[in-house]
């Protein structure tokens, strides 16, 4: 009675109960180690989206070791520099005998445009001398007559010699009837009914041959002409010149990706000089249409020139001729289109025409009664001449110098010449200096 029960004894009890609770909690960290370790194993790979956010730089300018990438740039650089500029001097060396050509053009095309305008000259003023016989009038001709022969000896060495044969022949026909002319018109005879048919065949003739040989000047300068349109070598040459230019942009770029600075000295000096060559090419390709446009502005300010010298020979047939009495109109015609003509206006020129179409109404306002006055007014040349002179200063201004196209082809040579020699030292001395990074 006096032993108690095992197990319901207060300390019994509570022993049994801390072995069961110690037995049954010890599982409990086993069992958490699991969370645990979950955890660790989130935080872990947690990091993973945040590698994906940021820009990769796993492209084809990385996958090439530094060194290796920079030697492939400066080889490619160096070859396409000596490349394109070997292209352009070949270009411009092959078309210096198109350039030549082209100057031989423009020197015929010039001189024959010059005995154009001296010949429409002669011939008012050998028409004047018929109307109003003066010793003054008639040096005047032969005067013009001499700078002819010197224009037409000039043409010589250019123009086509088929085309010069048919206008020396032309002029001497024109030359001769002159004589003829001069010849009937300063004689003395009595019977001025035979006087009078003589001087007005001659004159009729002196007109006739005139226009036969403005025919002639007019083919020869059509033959002359400088061909249209540049070289097709020069447009290879600049074709050259830009693609180079492209290949250096495109390497600054890589460049600049794959050392991440923007700024090279070198490779900077190496595009100036690219884009020189380039400027160089267009210049020497645009040059001979620089040429061929101011050839036209030229061509017709010496048709300007011989219309001028037209209206004075026109009044004068008229005077001379009953035949050839619309010859008025048609010269106040040609003298208001003069007035419109767009290379008239554009060279400030309307004063000194306004000036000729003045005169051409005062002769048209002379009666027939009045032939005398008509005859002064044909006589004095001082419209025609200031129109002249002014045309001719404007056509010296803009006409350019054959020499410098050939100056203009060896200064391009020479040019490219020393770009291609600075590109091709500066480029390699900018690629080397982000090679020794890597040293």
């Amino acid at each position: 009675m006096a032993t108690a029960r095992p197990g319901r004894t207060s300390s019994g009890r509570t022993s049994a109960t801390r072995t069961t609770s110690t037995s049954t909690a010890r599982p409990t960290p086993t069992t958490s180690r699991p969370s645990t370790t979950s955890r660790s194993s989130t935080s872990t790979t947690a990091p993973t989206p945040a590698t994906t956010s940021t820009p990769t730089t796993n492209t084809a300018i990385h996958k090439l070791p530094g060194p290796r990438f920079y030697r492939l740039i400066r080889a490619a650089l160096v070859v396409l520099t000596l490349v394109s500029s070997l292209i352009c001097v070949i270009a411009i060396q092959a078309s210096q005998n198109s350039q030549a050509s082209m100057a031989d053009s423009l020197v015929s095309t010039q001189n024959l445009h010059d005995l154009q305008v001296e010949v429409a000259q002669a011939e008012s003023v050998a028409l004047v001398w018929m109307a109003d016989p003066t010793e003054d009038t008639w040096q005047q001709y032969l005067s013009a007559r001499a700078q002819i022969d010197l224009l037409l000896m000039a043409s010589a060495a250019s123009a086509k010699p088929t085309d010069l044969n048919d206008v020396a022949n032309a002029l001497r026909d024109w030359q001769d009837a002159v004589t003829i002319a001069y010849y009937h018109g300063s004689k003395d005879t009595d019977d001025d009914a035979i006087d009078i048919a003589a001087i007005t065949a001659a004159i009729t003739m002196v007109d006739n041959r005139y226009n036969n040989l403005t025919s002639q000047l007019a083919k020869a300068i059509t033959n002359s002409t400088p061909p249209s349109g540049s070289s097709p070598l020069t447009v290879i040459g600049l074709v050259a010149a830009v693609m180079a230019l492209l290949g250096f942009v495109g390497a600054l770029v890589l460049v600049a990706m794959r050392s991440h600075r923007i700024i090279n000295l070198g490779l900077a000096i190496g595009l100036l000089a690219v884009i020189g060559i380039v400027a160089v090419m267009g210049a020497y390709h645009a040059r001979p249409q620089q040429i061929l446009t101011l050839n036209s502005q030229t061509t017709q300010l010496s048709q300007a020139a011989v219309d001028t010298w037209n209206t004075r020979s026109l009044n004068t047939l008229s005077i001379l001729l009953p035949s050839r009495e619309s010859a008025m109109i048609e010269a106040e015609t040609i003298a208001n289109s003069l007035h419109r003509n767009p290379v008239i206006i554009s060279q400030n020129l309307t004063a000194q025409v306004s000036g000729l179409v003045a005169r051409q109404q005062e002769i048209m306002n002379a009666s027939e009664s009045e032939l005398v006055n008509q005859v002064a007014l044909v006589a004095n040349d001082k419209p025609w001449q200031t129109l002249a002179t002014a045309i001719e200063a404007s056509i010296t201004s803009q006409r350019t110098d054959p020499p410098d196209l050939i100056a203009s082809a060896q200064w391009s040579l020479v040019t490219v010449f020393l770009l291609c020699v600075t590109a091709a030292i500066a480029t390699p001395a900018g690629i080397n200096s982000r090679t020794k990074e890597y040293r």
